[in-house]
């Protein structure tokens, strides 16, 4: 099931919790409340995989092949 929906208005529990690209939208701020909603929505013996795609350092242009085929 996919849907279109803002994840802290979830209810029910579910056994697996894919997350793909969330963390850059969601930003550092809301990291406690996002994780948090992740922990209340898996069930005990569930198993979340967050995805992300960051960097510790400042943004930097980015080469040719990622704009190409990653940031098109």
């Amino acid at each position: 099931t996919f849907r279109l929906q803002d994840y802290r208005a979830v209810t029910e529990r579910f056994d697996r919790i894919v997350s793909v690209g969330m963390l850059e939208h969601v930003g550092v701020p809301n990291y406690d409340t996002y994780f948090a909603t992740v922990s209340r929505l898996l069930e005990p013996d569930g198993t979340a995989l967050i995805h992300t795609i960051g960097r510790s350092a400042p943004p930097a242009p980015h080469s040719v092949w990622l704009n190409k085929y990653i940031f098109p």
